[in-house]
């Protein structure tokens, strides 16, 4: 099973290049640090918590870690 997927990789080209960071797991980065920023900003301007873009930015980021691993995993640089 592993050959067959070296193989179908090689074949279309996937990973051959230079590593670079894959897209999915940088957005999801980005709207955890963007959340969590607006919810804290939100704290220090009014002195209450807004749960929504602390609890979003939380998701967020469990997603970017969790997309990562499986790109990792599986290997793949496109």
């Amino acid at each position: 099973m592993n050959e067959m997927n070296q193989k179908a990789k090689r074949i279309y080209g996937i990973g051959t290049s230079k590593r670079r960071m894959p897209l999915a797991p940088l957005m999801w980065g980005l709207f955890a640090i963007l959340f969590v920023g607006f919810g804290v900003f939100r704290f220090f301007e009014h002195g209450h918590l807004e749960w929504f873009p602390l609890l979003f930015g939380l998701v967020a980021a469990i997603l970017g870690v969790v997309s990562y691993r499986r790109v990792k995993e599986l290997q793949l640089n496109c």
